[in-house]
């Protein structure tokens, strides 16, 4: 049981070494704009930098007058 339970082991801590190397995730940035109430991604890992959305306009309420 020792051999499978080290290879496992072994596995998986490589499994996380090379997900941290290869799965590198690009800078963004969520946007909101309180006063026209939705909400906006920026892609800062394209040139140049892409903004997506808006997402939720109109649908996110302003109770307490916060977004």
């Amino acid at each position: 049981m020792k051999p499978m339970r080290r290879a496992v082991g072994c596995g998986l801590a490589i499994g996380v070494l090379l997900s941290g190397t290869l799965l590198q995730a690009a800078p963004w940035a969520v946007m909101v704009d309180s006063y026209n109430a939705r909400i906006r991604t920026l892609d800062f890992g394209t040139v140049p930098p892409q903004i997506y959305g808006p997402f939720l306009e109109g649908q996110l309420g302003t109770a307490g007058g916060a977004l």
